[in-house]
């Protein structure tokens, strides 16, 4: 769940943070309050493309931060892009976006600088928001993936039979590459020295002017 979300200069808002407990949370306010840059705020830090347009006026950046406590989250279909950011069985994510009026945009996860599309691939599955009319969660391929998944609870360990034996299957595919490759410079080598060897003798040298 998202435990902590920090908002610096995007749109009207300077600076907040807000606290997020376990169970049902409620943000209210009248028309203009700012209650719809939340919502931006963790579009953004889901990977939702942004521009310089998002900055506060008169501030260099926007930054938005999100700690997310992954102890009772289920894992299962982003464990692949996600473990590399769990290091030591940590249980928290940081998620931190800064987008400059002049400098590159920055994006970290747990202090590992990482692409849009990775932001992307981890953070949108922690986040199911829904709106009047759509549910954002329900168009991601991954997602949709996800419910498949567990719709028949014998699918997960076939699942986990599968990416097993997929990874066995691309280990001996590399395995294979390497040994063609070998091969293939062997044989070039000794292509190569052949006709060295047919080169040298063409010109009839004696063994003491070789």
């Amino acid at each position: 769940m998202l435990k902590r979300l920090t908002i610096q200069n995007l749109a009207i808002v300077d600076k907040v943070e807000f606290e997020f407990k376990s169970g049902f949370n409620v943000f209210t306010g009248e028309t203009g309050a700012g209650k719809s840059i939340i919502i931006d705020a963790m579009s953004y830090l889901m990977g939702q493309s942004a521009n310089e347009n998002i900055i506060k006026h008169n501030a260099d950046y926007a930054m938005i931060e999100g700690v997310f406590d992954l102890r009772e989250v289920d894992l299962s279909s982003i464990l692949d892009q996600i473990s590399a950011f769990l290091e030591d069985g940590s249980q928290e994510l940081i998620v931190y976006r800064k987008l400059s009026r002049t400098k590159s945009s920055l994006i970290r996860i747990n202090n590992q600088t990482v692409t849009l599309k990775t932001l992307r691939a981890v953070v949108a599955p922690l986040i199911h928001m829904v709106s009047q009319h759509e549910h954002l969660a329900l168009f991601n391929p991954a997602t949709q993936l996800a419910y498949l998944d567990q719709s028949d609870a014998r699918i997960s360990p076939i699942k986990t039979e599968w990416a097993a034996a997929f990874s066995n299957y691309q280990a001996v595919c590399a395995e294979l590459e390497s040994l063609l490759n070998t091969q293939s410079d062997s044989a070039r080598r000794a292509e190569f020295l052949a006709f060295q060897i047919h080169d040298i003798a063409q010109h009839g040298f004696t063994p003491v002017e070789a």
